[in-house]
C-alpha cells in the first residue's frame, strides 16, 4: 500500500494557473512534474492516480500527452530558458509546489527542491531557498513568488492535518443494529448501506479529508482518486475498501480519524463474517472501540457471545457502547431511563465495570447533519426528519440529560438542537473532543 498520507488528502486544482498557458509550455511543465515526482517517489500506484488527476485537468482529457523526447529540452524549457521570457521565471516556485503537493512528504519536499536547484543559477537559487521554507513551516505566501494564494493554502491545510495524529476507531455491532446508519451519521452523509441484510461482508477503512473538496478517494481492487462520491454507494464487498471523503463533524478543530467498519457478527449465511471482525480486533491499532447496540434487541445470544468475547480481548477503557434507535422506543411501553441502567448492570455482570454507555437516534442525526449541509432532503427523508424533530422536542426522548453538554438555547438552528437532543452532540465530544 502507497503512503495514505496522499490517500487522505484533498486537491482542487481547477484554480491552477497552468490551465491558463498554451500547451506548448503546459506540456513540458507536466513531463517535468511527473518525472521529478515520481524519480522522488518510484512505483507508487497512489501517486500516479494523482499524476493523472492533474494531467486530466491540464490537458481536459484532449489527447495523450506527446512522449517526451528530452527530459533534458523540457527542464531547459521551465526551468533555465525562463530568464529570456520574464513571465516564466517563476516557474520553478510553481513547480516546487505542485511536487510539494503531490508527495506531501517533508523529506520528499527537500529532495525534489534540491533536485529542481540543480538546474538554477545563483540568484534563483537563493530565492527558491525561502520559498522552500515557506513550505515546510509558514501559513502564508509571499506574493512575489507568483503562486496563487488559494493553491498554497489548499497544501497548507493538508500538511498541517497530515501532521496530526490519527485517531483509529473500530466499529462493531450483531447485524441491523443500526452501525452503518451510525457512521453515516458520523461522518454526515449517506455512504455506506443501510438495511436489513448484511451489508458490511468486509472490512472497510473510512477516513476524512481536511477540507471538502466535493470527492472522494477509493481503493478496492483498484484505485479511484477524486472520483464522484456517489460511487460509495455501489461499492462491492469482495475485497477491503478504502474510502476517504470530508466529514461533516461537529468538532471546534479538524481532527483526523479513520473508522473501521467490521461485519456484523451474528450473519448465519457466512459464518466468516465473524472471524473477520475479531481479527480485525485482534491486529489492528486503535484508539476506541464503538459497540453499536440496538435497544430493541439487547441480551441476545449472538449479542452476550460477543461480548463475553470482547470482554476477554479488549481492555474495558477502550469500549464505547453507543446505543442506539431511542427513537424507535414509545413512551407508553418504554423507559428509557430504566433501559440504560439495565443494560449498564448487564454490561457490568459481563465484565464491564462501569461502561461508558451513549443513547443516540442515529438516524435522527444523520437526517439533521444532511439537513443542516444544505443537501435537500429526498420527501420521505423530509418526512422522516420533520417526524424525528417533533419528537425529540418531547422530553421523553430529550437525550441531554445523559451528557455533559451545555444545554441548547432557542436561538439555535433546529438542526443543532435535534442533533443535541438525539444525543450526538454527546457523542462526538466524547469521542472528538469539543463541539460546535
Amino acid at each position: 500500500m502507497s503512503d495514505m498520507n496522499c490517500f487522505v488528502s484533498a486537491m482542487d486544482i481547477s484554480i491552477h494557473p497552468m490551465l491558463k498557458v498554451k500547451p506548448k509550455i503546459r506540456i513540458p511543465y507536466f513531463r517535468v512534474l511527473s518525472a521529478f515526482v515520481l524519480q522522488i517517489s518510484p512505483n507508487d500506484k497512489i501517486l500516479e492516480q494523482r499524476l493523472k488527476v492533474y494531467e486530466k485537468n491540464f490537458f481536459n482529457c484532449c489527447k495523450k500527452i506527446p512522449v517526451q523526447k528530452s527530459l533534458e529540452d523540457d527542464i531547459f524549457a521551465v526551468l533555465e530558458k525562463s530568464g529570456f521570457r520574464p513571465w516564466r521565471r517563476k516557474y520553478r516556485f510553481m513547480l516546487l509546489l505542485d511536487i510539494a503537493f503531490l508527495l506531501l512528504d517533508e523529506r520528499k519536499i527537500i529532495m525534489a527542491y534540491e533536485m529542481i536547484c540543480h538546474h538554477l543559477n545563483k540568484k534563483k537559487y537563493e530565492k527558491l531557498v525561502d520559498f522552500k521554507d515557506s513550505l515546510l513551516k509558514d501559513t502564508s505566501i509571499d506574493p512575489a513568488f507568483g503562486c496563487p494564494v488559494k493553491l498554497f493554502e489548499q497544501y497548507c491545510i493538508n500538511r498541517d492535518f497530515l501532521r496530526k495524529v490519527q485517531k483509529n476507531y473500530i466499529v462493531t455491532a450483531n447485524m441491523s443494529s443500526g452501525k452503518s446508519t451510525l457512521i453515516n451519521a458520523l461522518i454526515g452523509k449517506q455512504i455506506t448501506r443501510t438495511s436489513q441484510e448484511a451489508c458490511t461482508a468486509n472490512i472497510g477503512y473510512i477516513y476524512n479529508k481536511p477540507f471538502d473538496d466535493g470527492t472522494a478517494n477509493i481503493i478496492t481492487d483498484h484505485i479511484e482518486l477524486y472520483t464522484d462520491e456517489k460511487k460509495l454507494k455501489n461499492i462491492g464487498f469482495d475485497y477491503p475498501s478504502f474510502i476517504s471523503l470530508n466529514w461533516q463533524l461537529l468538532c471546534d478543530e479538524k481532527v483526523r480519524v479513520c473508522f473501521i467498519d467490521t461485519p456484523g457478527v451474528n450473519n448465519s449465511i457466512s459464518r466468516e463474517h465473524i472471524a473477520i471482525t475479531r481479527r480485525t480486533i485482534k491486529n489492528e491499532k486503535y484508539d476506541k472501540l464503538i459497540y453499536v447496540l440496538d435497544i430493541n434487541r439487547l441480551g441476545t445470544d449472538e449479542e452476550i457471545r460477543h461480548l463475553k468475547w470482547l470482554a476477554d480481548n479488549v481492555p474495558i477503557e477502550k469500549i464505547i457502547f453507543v446505543l442506539n434507535k431511542i427513537d424507535n422506543c414509545r413512551s407508553s411501553e418504554d423507559d428509557i431511563k430504566k433501559s440504560i441502567e439495565n443494560l449498564k448492570c448487564e454490561l457490568s455482570e459481563l465484565g464491564f465495570k462501569e461502561a461508558a454507555v451513549c443513547p443516540v437516534s442515529a438516524y435522527a442525526a444523520l437526517l439533521a447533519k444532511i439537513k443542516k449541509s444544505g443537501i435537500t432532503l429526498s420527501d420521505d427523508d423530509a418526512e422522516d426528519y420533520d417526524v424525528m424533530k417533533r419528537k425529540f422536542n418531547r422530553p421523553y426522548y430529550d437525550l441531554t440529560a445523559y451528557y455533559s453538554d451545555p444545554p441548547f438555547t432557542e436561538d439555535e438552528e433546529p438542526e443543532q438542537r435535534l442533533l443535541q437532543k438525539c444525543g450526538f452532540y454527546g457523542l462526538e465530544k466524547i469521542l472528538f473532543g469539543g463541539t460546535k
